[in-house]
């Protein structure tokens, strides 16, 4: 049993892997582990993108709803286009009128002709107007809505006498066709600053133009092209205001497009 020449021999019966055998099976094992590296790779990049495609969109529709839902309540023809990536407008407020509960968006006065008049006397008893802006028969963004006082076709109510009249701050320039009266809110101008896109209340001004005082509101960052398009409405159609930008992030780019159309009946 303990013969050093059996002991030799059993070494040298013994069988294993040559050095040429063992170099093949790592070469070919790192080629397997590569190529299951890449293609977990390959599908983790692919939730990723999939993850920030989902993330961008989410904010562009964001963006598109807000928009759509205040310039779809824009004061007719006060729409200012700044510049391709700044887009002012007047806001109609829907809470000044009473219409048993419900939003309105106008009102209509009884006068036929009240032009040279500080007053006008409404169809409806709304006791809430004290105090507020409206507008009559504004047909541009200036003078109409943002020029010198004189010509603004925006008058304060400075008063109520009975329930039906509405005592004016001066005398009214132009009377609307339809006789109505649209309460104005305020203005709100979207323009793009670097990359973010930002929205900028603003108060109305009747003792001059309406300026915007940096009050700003990001919406959204990363935007890497933004244009605002306007067409004034005509006698047929409305007057329409067309949205394009796209939101560009780890390489993933998504382009929003939207068309909304503005009431055309000052």
């Amino acid at each position: 049993m303990n013969n050093p020449k059996h002991i030799l021999n059993l070494y040298r019966n013994t069988k294993g892997f040559t050095l040429m055998e063992l170099i093949i099976v790592i070469v070919l094992l790192g080629i397997i582990g590569l190529m299951g590296a890449n293609f977990i790779s390959t599908a983790f990049k692919g939730f990723s993108d999939t993850d920030i495609r989902n993330d961008i969109y989410e904010e562009g529709k964001t963006v598109l709803v807000r928009m759509e839902r205040e310039l779809r309540n824009a004061l007719p023809n006060a729409v200012n286009l700044a510049g391709a990536t700044d887009l002012q407008f007047g806001i109609i407020d829907e809470t000044a009128l009473d219409c048993s509960s419900l939003p309105c968006v106008f009102g209509q006065y009884r006068d036929n002709n009240p032009v040279g008049r500080s007053f006008i006397r409404d169809q409806r008893n709304n006791t809430g107007m004290n105090g507020r802006i409206i507008s009559i028969y504004n047909r541009n963004w200036s003078p109409d809505f943002s020029g010198p006082a004189a010509s603004l076709r925006l008058y304060q109510v400075t008063g109520i006498v009975g329930s039906r009249r509405m005592n004016l701050h001066k005398n009214i320039l132009a009377a609307s066709p339809n006789r109505r009266f649209y309460p104005v809110a305020r203005a709100i101008r979207y323009y793009l600053s670097g990359t973010t896109l930002i929205r900028e209340p603003a108060a109305v001004n009747i003792a001059g133009p309406t300026l915007f005082p940096g009050g700003t509101i990001p919406l959204a960052n990363n935007i890497s092209s933004l244009t605002f398009n306007y067409q004034p409405g005509t006698l047929v159609r409305n007057a329409l205001v067309t949205v394009d930008f796209t939101i560009s992030r780890s390489g993933i780019n998504v382009t929003f497009h939207k068309e909304i159309q503005i009431r055309n009946v000052p």
